[in-house]
């Protein structure tokens, strides 16, 4: 099939050219001056398969204005290229319908690196000022009879690929395309122009960093074992349970089990962040104990603290008794009231009260109810 020699997204789709040819080739030499996805997802089932495709990323020139629009959400005093452009284009896409395409494509890239398919570099020069902006994809090597190079104004971008208004020159006489010049005064040919630019000092090998940009995106296939897993979800549901539990006095700890010390510690955490918590403990733990401490901390911490517990009847002696092993018994009479559940008159009287007399009445600092 002959070639067409001019490619413009018009007459001729650049990445339909590609499709429709690449299948005869085993190599691919790519320089662009910005890369994208959606570009390697158009043409990703055709070269995935190659021996070799290599990748040289310059850099676009943009204006400021246009640097800032397309890279908004970082910071500009600490943008890299294509680094930071890359990672928020991939951002971008965990966006789109069809994200899962994308995540494929990453993986399919990730593979080829690592089996030595892909390699990627980066046309850095130190002071900026010879920027690589030329633009080629070379199909073949000097053995290919079918090879040919294109070159032209389009980046390996998906719009560079199809739809920007483009102008790129197809050349298939071998000699043109492959053949190595025997010394620096004959003219390069494609092939040539490419692979000294490949090896100049200025061009940094990027392949392992291009694979941690995809892998690490929305879009990659960064995944964690069933143990990493496991952490981060406790980590996510007892976040609070991470922060150092809150320090109680002296004599407290020497009264508690270092569990109770601890979730005292955590509850009062909980109920100074969110105005309540609940404590779950099994039977036998000495929830009542827990608790205790806990109104011991309010008693011991806040000026004539205001504590109201309200528990069962059956077990209004039990508060009682164990509140006693650890506050005193003048701060029982003057700090805290134990009012049972069933006592209907006495718990209608504290509403009565708060509803007409909520202005002056004391605040209550802690409300201790048992569910039992």
């Amino acid at each position: 099939m002959k070639l067409p020699k001019l490619i413009d997204n018009k007459r001729v789709v650049l990445s339909d050219l590609i499709k429709n040819h690449a299948g005869n080739h085993e190599e691919l030499s790519i320089a662009t001056g910005y890369w994208d996805l959606e570009g390697t997802l158009e043409i990703i089932d055709s070269i995935k398969d190659y021996k070799k495709v290599r990748l040289l990323i310059g850099e676009e020139p943009l204006s400021p204005i246009q640097k800032y629009q397309v890279t908004m959400n970082f910071d500009l005093g600490k943008l890299t290229f294509p680094k930071d452009y890359i990672e928020y284009d991939l951002a971008e896409y965990s966006k789109f319908k069809n994200a899962d395409k994308f995540r494929e494509v990453t993986k399919e890239l990730a593979k080829m690196i690592n089996a030595g398919k892909l390699e990627v570099k980066i046309f850095k020069p130190e002071n900026g000022s010879k920027r690589l902006h030329a633009k080629a994809y070379i199909f073949g090597n000097e053995n290919d009879p079918n090879a040919f190079g294109i070159i032209g104004s389009s980046n390996f971008t998906k719009a560079g690929l199809t739809n920007n208004t483009e102008l790129n020159s197809l050349e298939d006489q071998i000699p043109m395309v492959v053949y190595t010049p025997s010394n620096e005064k004959m003219p390069h040919t494609h092939l040539s122009w490419f692979d000294e630019l490949w090896n100049d000092e200025n061009t940094v090998d990027w392949s392992g960093e291009f694979r941690k940009v995809l892998e690490k995106s929305p879009v990659g296939d960064f995944t964690y074992g069933p143990y990493d897993v496991y952490i981060k979800t406790l980590m996510e549901v007892f976040a609070d349970e991470l922060n150092p539990p809150k320090e109680l006095g002296e004599d407290l700890k020497k009264r508690l089990f270092s569990f109770q010390n601890r979730n005292a510690g955590l509850l009062i955490n909980k109920l100074e962040k969110m105005d309540l918590a609940i404590l779950a403990d099994s039977v036998g733990l000495g929830k009542t104990i827990t608790a205790g401490a806990v109104i011991k901390h309010y008693i011991d911490t806040k000026d004539n603290a205001n504590i109201l517990v309200i528990a069962p009847a059956a077990l209004k002696q039990q508060w009682i008794d164990d509140l006693a092993n650890i506050i005193s018994v003048d701060q029982v009479t003057g700090d805290y009231r134990i009012i049972s559940q069933q006592d209907y008159n006495a718990i209608r009287k504290l509403k009565s009260d708060y509803d007409s007399a909520h202005r002056i009445m004391r605040k209550i600092d802690l409300i201790v109810i048992d569910e039992a």
